[in-house]
């Protein structure tokens, strides 16, 4: 279970361990892959491909924070310079070694113009300096604290034998890396490519030789738009890992609760709903009067009114899954009306007789003209 992401994730993916002769991960999406490419963020399904498929320098661990994944080690020589040893006897899908070359290529790629999608993790880089087949320093800008996570844990490696004369080639054509699409993704990862019908199903096979091998053979995407039809799929055994649900969660919990074979996780993710104030007019841009709306919001009611459970209430954006970044310090007001009238009080709001709620003295209601 990954903080923010539940079991779907790449740690299950390589990690899980069947139990019977289903040797297969077969996951539905109601999405389709639209491209496997390493210099491009093509669509959420697609990431979970080519998440498979390339390995990268540093990974999210379950915790949420940046680990050593592809590098050995990784090490801050100074605040703007890192080193990285790579992990010896590394291949690529195709048996070529995986050397410090690859990881300078698959970096400075998307500083040639060629990957605008991934320029912004690139960005800091001052240059990348090969100390040996398997030995790296790169040389920062300035220093930037996210660098592992928003750069070594987001590049994906490339193998530059395959795309380097790729590269060279779009120099003289007007497309960027984005519209490249190999017969055959050749990666580094624990997954290799096997198949591809577009818009019915991408099958990877495992890559015994990678060093966090998979204990599955083989990873399955199904695209699958209809949810009764997804439901049906996993009661057949077409399906054995329900990725995407967009449907009732209590349909979900009848079910699972029919059938011994079936099992369900609730996880909390990364994403938060929230009502959004315009803080540039009044009462909002008061910061009384908006934590006397806090004060009276439910959030329990909420989350089983609206998430019939399947929810809980946040004191911030920084999601409660996040354990290591979220503030439990932060207290929100819950005194419900009570506490309410008492901020507005202090705030000098006042009532009328009929009990509506005032400005305080000397201020009204100010409207900006939209053309």
């Amino acid at each position: 279970d990954m903080a923010g992401m539940g079991i779907r994730n790449f740690w299950t993916y390589i990690n899980i361990d069947p139990i019977g002769d289903q040797k297969a991960i077969i996951l539905n999406s109601g999405e389709t892959v639209q491209a496997i490419n390493p210099f491009y963020i093509s669509g959420t399904v697609d990431s979970w491909v080519y998440e498979l498929i390339y390995d990268r320098l540093m990974r999210m661990s379950p915790e949420g924070l940046p680990e050593p994944w592809a590098a050995e080690s990784v090490e801050w020589l100074s605040d703007t310079e890192v080193q990285i040893l790579l992990r010896d006897g590394m291949k690529w899908h195709d048996g070529e070694p995986v050397t410090a070359k690859d990881v300078k290529f698959s970096f400075e790629a998307p500083m040639t113009g060629e990957v605008p999608m991934y320029k912004p993790f690139v960005d800091v880089i001052s240059r990348v300096e090969i100390v040996d087949d398997l030995t790296l320093v790169f040389h920062l800008k300035r220093p930037w604290a996210a660098f592992e996570a928003a750069s070594l844990a987001k590049i994906n490696l490339a193998p530059e034998h395959i795309w380097g004369p790729l590269f060279e080639d779009l120099k003289t054509r007007p497309e960027n890396a984005e519209s490249i699409q190999e017969d055959v993704p050749i990666g580094s990862g624990p997954f290799k490519f096997a198949d591809w019908k577009f818009a019915e199903e991408v099958v990877l096979d495992a890559y015994a030789d990678h060093f966090a091998a998979p204990k599955v053979d083989k990873w399955i995407v199904r695209f699958v738009t209809n949810m009764e039809s997804t439901l049906g799929m996993i009661q057949n055994g077409e399906l054995n890992f329900l990725a995407s649900y967009s449907g009732d969660a209590s349909l979900l919990e009848n079910l699972v609760s029919r059938n011994p074979m079936l099992s369900m996780v609730s996880s909390v993710d990364l994403g938060y709903r929230f009502i959004a104030l315009n803080h540039n007019r009044a009462p909002f841009s008061d910061p009384a009067f908006r934590k006397a709306l806090v004060a009276i919001t439910d959030q329990e009611f909420v989350v089983e009114a609206v998430w019939k459970g399947y929810a809980v209430p946040a004191n911030s954006v920084i999601a409660p899954a996040l354990e290591f970044w979220k503030n439990d310090e932060l207290k929100w007001p819950q005194g419900g009306l009570e506490q309410a009238r008492q901020f507005l009080k202090e705030a000098g709001y006042e009532w009328d007789n009929k009990g509506r709620l005032l400005y305080p003295s000397g201020q009204v209601e100010e409207h900006t003209p939209s053309f």
